[in-house]
């Protein structure tokens, strides 16, 4: 996470003010950096999961950019998207899923850290169900 915070500190694109645009998420070791920007970028996010920056997300300044100028440019550097709709178009190899969705927003996702944190609340809310239940039929 210092990496992150380091590199944002040096991009104006990005308005990072310090550890007072870092949050702690819901979750254990999850936490949360949000800037907003002057320029393109008019909202940004970057998960973490254990210090591990697993999610990127950038927000678009539409009145700067327009989805069709993104798009194309995504599709020049990645080929054309795997999935097509008129909410999103997506991407992805191995070990990254990208996204562009409207109205203007940019989502980068790493595969491995986000499936095992799925796979981790899918667990801890089976075994809450189970703790319900069981409180339940002690009634």
């Amino acid at each position: 996470m210092d990496t992150v915070k380091e590199q944002l500190k040096k991009d104006s694109m990005f308005g990072y003010r310090g550890d007072r645009d870092v949050s702690l998420l819901h979750g254990e070791n999850r936490s949360l950096i949000e800037t907003a920007g002057p320029s393109f970028i008019a909202r940004s996010w970057f998960q973490f999961h254990e210090d591990k920056l697993y999610v990127m997300i950038f927000r678009l300044n539409t009145e700067r950019i327009d989805y069709y100028s993104v798009y194309t440019a995504l599709v020049e550097k990645y080929g054309e998207p795997e999935s097509l709709d008129p909410r999103r178009a997506l991407w992805s190899d191995e070990r990254v899923t990208l996204t562009l969705e409207r109205p203007l927003t940019v989502k980068y996702v790493d595969k491995a850290v986000f499936s095992q944190l799925v796979e981790t609340d899918t667990k801890e809310r089976a075994i809450t169900d189970i703790l319900r239940e069981e409180f339940l039929s002690e009634f």
